[in-house]
């Protein structure tokens, strides 16, 4: 049998903590364990692959709107929302923006909702 190896050392200070972000979102300079656990939130909630096409037309017939409606409720110009719609993907700050809408719009009324009971859209920390 192998002895076992010694654990890897307690970091002393946060800023020797690693950023557990893949890709990393803020760079070492500017990252605070606040914003890391706010990019680890948002990472986990995985916004990016919950938005497609056929989701935000679902949004839309909802809440009655056209698409580019939509687009300028999140400030986003209507060529790049229709960019967005054929390429079949959407960037992370827009897909944080329609989840933002579906929760204050939409509440209970989807069954596919990346948050589980009692989960907040955004994160909370206590002191």
């Amino acid at each position: 049998m192998a002895a076992a190896k010694n654990p890897k050392p307690r970091p002393k200070k946060f800023r020797d903590l690693p950023l557990v972000s893949p890709p990393k979102i803020n760079g070492e300079e500017t990252s605070t364990l606040l914003s890391r656990i706010v990019d680890n939130h948002y990472l986990r909630l995985n916004l990016k692959t919950l938005w497609t096409p056929e989701r935000v037309n679902r949004m839309c017939g909802y809440l009655r709107w056209t698409v580019y409606e939509l687009s300028s409720m999140i400030n986003l110009p209507h060529t790049d929302m229709k960019k967005y719609l054929a390429k079949g993907t959407f960037p992370d700050t827009v897909c944080w923006s329609l989840t933002f809408i579906e929760v204050c719009l939409m509440p209970n009324v989807l069954k596919d909702y990346p948050l589980s009971p009692g989960e907040t859209f955004i994160p909370t920390v206590k002191n």
